[in-house]
């Protein structure tokens, strides 16, 4: 079982071509949970917090905007996370989550700059108490591993984002460049290591328009060597292509698509934490080729001239 409460109050103002806004959320949560015919109490906890939020924003001449912000944040462990019971892979892995795992605390300050056809954001994260995936040998039997939450002490993460779109004649293009930073250690064998690997994102969606709107898609992705906390994640890419044409007054569009077109996505998981080495790999079926028929039996849009209630509500709060 699980109850909130949260009340929100915000205020926004507008002096000349800057924006401020700022927000504060209270909140009240109780979780509780039993197990057993007994019902035995496994979790029982209350919390009360508050969630600051502030953003200061600016426009320019020439299309250029900026602007700042900061936010704190909460990622709760859902009850799968705090579930006690074990559930046994094989006999020499076990798995079960950690009722003692608390909220995630998450501050985040971001920034961004439009420019034309250019975005450029820059973030820092830090989190308290991160929920994270750990690994560790059972203390009941030597020869079997368990596999568990745990709420690390923090993590830190810089991270930066650039996209740039293009349109020339035919040609439909937009680059996304990623960059995350990670800093985070853990101790593995008794020896503390860093897991602060360097992630690069390369992201290409094109689109050609031929004749009578025939338009051919081609999009590559790549992403790089990631740490995610205790866990170290591989490279992967893949390669889609697809073509699409709309009919009848664009009532019907008709979509072909095909994915990983030559399965260059691969999985790789290692998790090195205590005195256990953890490898998986893995590979999916992905790929696919996949037709898709959508009809709009009204291509005019419907005009509502009453008052969305959901946004009054948000106004009363």
């Amino acid at each position: 079982m699980e109850e909130k409460a949260a009340i929100f109050l915000g205020y926004s103002r507008s002096f000349g071509k800057w924006q401020f806004q700022t927000g504060i959320r209270y909140e009240y949560t109780f979780m509780k949970s039993t197990e057993d015919s007994v019902k035995r109490i496994n979790i029982n906890r209350s919390s009360h917090r508050f969630y600051p939020s502030l953003a200061l924003s600016r426009t320019f001449e020439n299309n250029m905007e900026t602007g700042l912000s900061f936010a704190r944040r909460v990622k709760r462990p859902s009850f799968s996370q705090l579930n006690s019971n074990n559930y046994y892979i094989n006999r020499f892995l076990l798995q079960k989550g950690n009722p003692m795992l608390t909220n995630e605390d998450i501050y985040q300050a971001d920034s961004y700059l439009r420019y034309k056809i250019f975005d450029f954001n820059l973030g820092y994260v830090y989190k308290k108490n991160p929920i994270g995936m750990n690994i560790k040998s059972n203390h009941i039997n030597s020869g079997q591993t368990v596999m568990t939450y745990t709420n690390y002490p923090k993590y830190q993460e810089i991270n930066a984002l650039f996209t740039g779109s293009l349109k020339y004649k035919i040609i439909r293009s937009q680059i996304n460049l990623g960059l995350q930073q990670s800093f985070f250690n853990i101790n593995y064998q008794g020896i503390k290591q860093d897991r602060n690997q360097m992630s690069f994102l390369y992201e290409m969606n094109n689109d050609v328009v031929f004749p009578k709107n025939y338009i051919f898609s081609l999009n590559f992705v790549y992403q790089g060597k990631s740490n995610e906390y205790a866990t170290k994640k591989g490279e992967y890419e893949s390669l889609d292509i697809g073509l699409r044409k709309s009919f009848f007054k664009n009532k019907l569009l008709v979509n072909l698509q095909v994915s990983d077109i030559f399965e260059w996505i691969k999985d790789k998981t290692v998790i090195e934490t205590n005195d256990v080495a953890y490898i998986q790999r893995s590979k999916y079926e992905t790929r696919f080729l996949i037709l898709t028929l959508n009809y709009r039996f009204n291509n005019s849009e419907k005009k509502y001239r009453g008052k969305n209630a959901s946004e009054d509500d948000i106004r009363r709060l």
